[in-house]
């Protein structure tokens, strides 16, 4: 029960980190549908959202599981934690700058699968945006690791924060201020843009904030990668890759599979601007999720050597599933009351929402079994 206790104190940290990060983050939710209930708006909504289903997927590969690979070996006997540290981050700095350099002379093709409206300096935007968080998975890691959900808390909640100011500031401001100086240069190039690439620039403004907020985490960090630690690392890293990727396809491919399976006179980005904002309704149980996912994985791994681990993971599990049983009820039972979190113009999807309510029961579940 005292191990019960410390991972129930941690997750309830990394909860409070994400139950804030995310609740300031799912203010931008109703602020953007609320903000984009016309038609064109209802469309960017969708857009933005198929193109953040494939920057989910990026960042799976820009990390390739060094993160998870990160909690092994700093439990391994033998390892030096200062080593693995400027190992891991060096291998994931060189081989992001690497991505970034050969995809950017590629943003024309990939703009046009993107349908993006020939703008394909967003791609370049969402280069800089997968690269800086991908830098940022072993900071912080390493504060998760050295059990600093408090650090972590701070961190991610003041990048959702920038995050929502820029938001509002773009969609906002902005467009109250090109009314009253139309002839301003940055007025020219507000009518150039659209509201797709405002959000992209808006989360690039975050990431770049929390990376430097991370300076006391990376700051001793020198290009000494000891390679025989370096193909330890990727040898049990990689598989990694091929179990995010599929983790993340079922989580967000959904939005491409609308986008590109409905029939051609159904407006299909709109549809996916709906069914994105209910998905959001889902937050109470994807909240609790993330914040035992964060936990857990540091937690599973110190106990591993004990003789009672595999008791104490199945009552962690039983645990976990009472925790996610009541917040499907408290969401379910009170969607009349949820709704109001998205514009009007988005209620015809709420039908889904107890469906992805049980989804998420079961890939709880799956994380607690994965490990």
């Amino acid at each position: 029960m005292a191990a019960i206790k410390q991972l129930a104190g941690q997750t309830l940290w990394y909860g409070v980190s994400n139950i804030g990060a995310k609740f300031l983050n799912y203010l931008l939710t109703p602020i953007l549908t609320y903000l984009m209930v016309d038609s064109s708006g209802v469309r960017d909504y969708g857009g933005y959202s198929l193109l953040y289903s494939w920057i989910a997927v990026a960042n799976i590969i820009f990390t390739y599981g060094f993160e998870t690979g990160y909690f092994r070996f700093s439990n391994k006997e033998g390892v030096d934690r200062h080593s693995l540290f400027q190992t891991a981050f060096g291998s994931i700095l060189l081989s992001t700058t690497l991505l970034i350099t050969v995809i950017s002379f590629f943003t024309v093709p990939i703009n046009n699968f993107m349908n993006l409206d020939g703008h394909p300096e967003y791609i370049l935007w969402c280069l800089y945006l997968i690269g800086l968080d991908a830098i940022t998975a072993i900071p912080f890691a390493k504060l998760r690791q050295e059990n600093r959900p408090k650090r972590y808390a701070f961190v991610k909640l003041s990048g959702i924060i920038i995050n929502i100011l820029f938001t509002l500031f773009f969609l906002i401001w902005l467009p109250k201020y090109a009314v009253h100086h139309p002839d301003d240069a940055i007025v020219h190039w507000f009518t150039t843009n659209n509201r797709i690439g405002f959000l992209i620039l808006a989360n690039v403004f975050q990431n770049l904030f929390v990376f430097l907020l991370l300076f006391s985490e990376w700051k001793s960090f020198r290009f000494k990668i000891n390679f025989n630690l370096w193909k330890q690392l990727f040898k049990y890293s990689a598989p990694m890759i091929f179990i995010g990727l599929a983790g993340m396809i079922n989580e967000v491919m959904d939005r491409q599979m609308l986008a590109k399976l409905l029939p051609q006179h159904v407006d299909a980005q709109s549809v996916v601007g709906i069914y994105s904002a209910n998905y959001k309704l889902a937050i109470f149980i994807t909240l609790f999720i993330q914040a035992f996912k964060m936990a857990a994985e540091p937690f599973f791994f110190n106990q591993s050597k004990d003789k009672n681990a595999p008791t104490l993971y199945a009552s962690v599990m039983k645990w976990f599933v009472i925790t996610l049983s009541i917040a499907f009820l408290f969401s379910a039972l009170y969607l009349d009351v949820w709704k109001y979190m998205v514009g009007a113009s988005y209620r015809s999807g709420l039908g889904i929402v107890p469906i992805l309510l049980c989804a998420n029961i079961c890939l709880g579940i799956y994380y607690n079994l994965s490990v």
